[in-house]
């Protein structure tokens, strides 16, 4: 006959563990108050006994559902702060708005395009090529004006032809690149607006024979995963520690607390890979 297996339970954490029940329970509640010794101990044991918290008994018990919503990527559109920011405590990553009246994170997005701006112009380019993204995002936005003052401050013109109109995705982001390489006077690198228009430029280079960094530097945004297998040059905005102080701003939120500020910025950094290379020619 087959066996049921048995529920671990919190008795049995703290029975193998060695210590009290309420113990165990202060560990998993997050308090701060036991030894980093007994907290690791503990924590051991829970993942050896593949215990787990019993989230729908504490609803009961509570009258809390323990559940927080993830909406995406259409928050950015006003109907949807519209609707959720009237039922419920909403944070919202990557805002339409740079100073929206809810809370919210986002990146310093103008500084990490300068600093990607500058990068490029260090190693020699004038020509560069912008891809940027979806016209109602602040974040799109900021990137944009980073690259044009970039390129001011650097005493160069403003080329109107270098600048193609993304959208964040890769398939806009290879029309994008395959425009501005199949130009009169392509440019000696490109800078996307985020990792996966990137991806698109990587494509159409490919397809076009003109090798990467040898022919045309790359450079991204975000730092996603696939950035890194590709070698990509990019800019990191700390995309999860963005989500995990979005989440502790919203459990702050739901336990009525009162936030330090509705905004935070996430500082960018520079990532350099292989996807850039110094320009040696004439533009």
């Amino acid at each position: 006959m087959r066996k049921t297996r048995r529920t671990v339970t919190i008795q049995d954490v703290a029975k193998t563990a060695g210590v009290s029940v309420s113990t165990v329970s202060r560990v998993l509640n997050g308090k701060v108050d036991v030894a980093s010794e007994t907290q690791d101990r503990i924590r051991s044991v829970i993942d050896d006994l593949g215990y787990t918290t019993n989230l729908a008994a504490r609803s009961m018990r509570s009258f809390k559902k323990n559940m927080v919503g993830l909406i995406m990527p259409d928050i950015a559109y006003p109907f949807a702060i519209e609707a959720f920011s009237t039922d419920a405590p909403i944070v919202s990553i990557d805002p339409l708005m740079s100073d929206p009246n809810y809370p919210s994170v986002h990146a310093t997005n103008y500084q990490g395009a300068t600093d990607a701006m500058n990068y490029l112009l260090g190693l020699g380019h004038t020509r560069i090529g912008f891809i940027s993204g979806r016209a109602e995002l602040e974040s799109s936005n900021r990137r944009l004006k980073g690259y044009r003052d970039a390129i001011e401050k650097a005493g160069l013109p403003i080329d109107e032809k270098l600048i193609a109109s993304g959208d964040y995705t890769t398939e806009t982001g290879a029309k994008c690149a395959h425009e501005l390489l199949t130009g009169d006077n392509p440019p000696s690198a490109i800078f996307a607006s985020n990792d996966q228009a990137a991806m698109g430029v990587f494509q159409v280079a490919h397809e076009m024979g003109i090798r990467i960094p040898e022919d045309l530097s790359v450079i991204g945004f975000d730092n996603i995963m696939e950035s890194k297998y590709m070698r990509l040059t990019t800019v990191d905005q700390f995309i999860s520690e963005m989500g995990f102080v979005a989440t502790q701003m919203l459990i702050k939120l739901i336990n009525g607390e009162t936030l330090d500020s509705q905004t935070y910025k996430m500082q960018t950094q520079l990532v350099i890979r292989n996807s850039c290379q110094e320009f040696i020619g004439n533009e």
